[in-house]
């Protein structure tokens, strides 16, 4: 019998409170991870996130379902010290013509990681797909005129065809070159 996204979701939290536990020598810090889900395949799916976070002031866990809603592409969860940066380019980028689309917030968040207004973000940027069907996928960046994969240069091992990947337009591009794909659409940086 497979599991119920709810049961997934405690596999995810048990195995995080595991990972901190035996952490040598490091200072506890507070943090959030954002875990998202699907319940059901096809046009039946909805998909689910939760927030689960630890703050060091005590020591407490909190764990907590996030409601998605059924509205137009939007951020739904922000953490870390990158949020405030985030928060100005998606307002920024809501204000464009392309304003309201998953591409905008895609390009907020390219713009928010590389525009230094946060001294602990940088590099490139991570992704990853929750589609209707099948489980979640490692998208590929290329950042910088480099393929990375969660957020690191691709290892030379790496079978770079077993990805997606995007640029910072949110363009398909092929990996080897950087090039947007023939059959993929064109993107152009929008009016501010």
């Amino acid at each position: 019998m497979d599991a119920t996204p709810e049961e997934r979701h405690e596999v995810v939290v048990a195995g995080l409170k595991n990972s901190f536990q035996r952490r040598h020598d490091a200072p506890d810090e507070n943090f959030t991870v954002v875990h998202a889900s699907r319940a059901g395949e096809g046009k039946e799916a909805k998909p689910l996130l939760w927030r689960t976070s630890f703050n060091k002031a005590g020591r407490i866990w909190t764990d907590e379902a996030v409601e998605i809603g059924e509205a137009a592409p939007g951020i739904i969860v922000t953490a870390g010290s990158g949020s405030s940066a985030l928060k100005a380019e998606a307002k920024r980028w809501s204000e464009s013509d392309i304003g309201g689309t998953s591409r905008s917030i895609y390009m907020a968040f390219c713009e928010a990681i590389s525009s230094g207004a946060d001294p602990l973000s940088g590099g490139a940027p991570q992704m990853a797909s929750l589609r209707p069907s099948g489980g979640g996928q490692t998208v590929g960046t290329f950042h910088e005129g480099q393929p990375h994969l969660h957020g690191l240069p691709l290892a030379a091992a790496a079978d770079p065809d077993s990805f997606e990947w995007f640029d910072d337009l949110l363009q398909r591009v092929d990996p080897q070159t950087g090039a947007v794909k023939g059959d993929a659409a064109r993107h152009a940086k929008p009016r501010m």
